[in-house]
């Protein structure tokens, strides 16, 4: 009866969109903790979910970033400059908008291509004009330039009514 109950609570999980950003940042720590399958699995996700849940959400290409990073970390380089090459088409419109400190996300795809680049001998200008563009554009987000990662942290309370427990 009760895997009948998490059954029903799974699939009405996963149709809503708010469930998305918790996967999402289960596969950024899984990242920081260097658990790269994990990170792989969360990540991937995520990204599915935003596709058939909410596609117009911005937070997809974050997403699509941190897994061409985790593809860089783990050496299998063949499809990064595809993978951010269409995170800057997709972003493209909102140009100004992260001009005008409005879209995060396209900063966040701009530092970590820029890093890519970087430590490759042969892209090495490139990704420290990318990361030049990205720090100006900083500018405008204090909080996120502080961190460069988004991680979304709950702060826990312990409700004063448990007090006889």
């Amino acid at each position: 009866m009760q895997n009948a109950k998490n059954q029903i609570f799974l699939q009405q999980a996963f149709s809503n969109p708010p469930v998305i950003l918790p996967i999402q940042n289960l596969g950024e720590l899984s990242f920081i903790l260097q658990k790269p399958k994990e990170a792989f699995a969360f990540l991937d996700m995520a990204l599915k979910l935003y596709k058939h849940l909410d596609w117009d959400n911005m937070l997809q290409y974050k997403t699509l970033a941190l897994l061409g990073v985790l593809l860089h970390t783990q050496n299998q380089n063949e499809g990064i400059q595809t993978i951010f090459n269409q995170i800057f088409k997709a972003l493209e419109p909102h140009k100004e908008a992260a001009e005008a400190g409005e879209c995060y996300e396209r900063v966040f795809a701009l530092w970590n291509y820029g890093n890519i680049l970087s430590a490759n001998d042969q892209t090495r200008l490139e990704g420290k004009d990318i990361i030049a563009e990205a720090a100006d554009l900083m500018q405008k987000y204090p909080y996120w330039a502080e961190r460069r990662m988004g991680l979304f942290a709950p702060v826990m309370t312990l409700d004063d009514g448990l007090d006889g427990l």
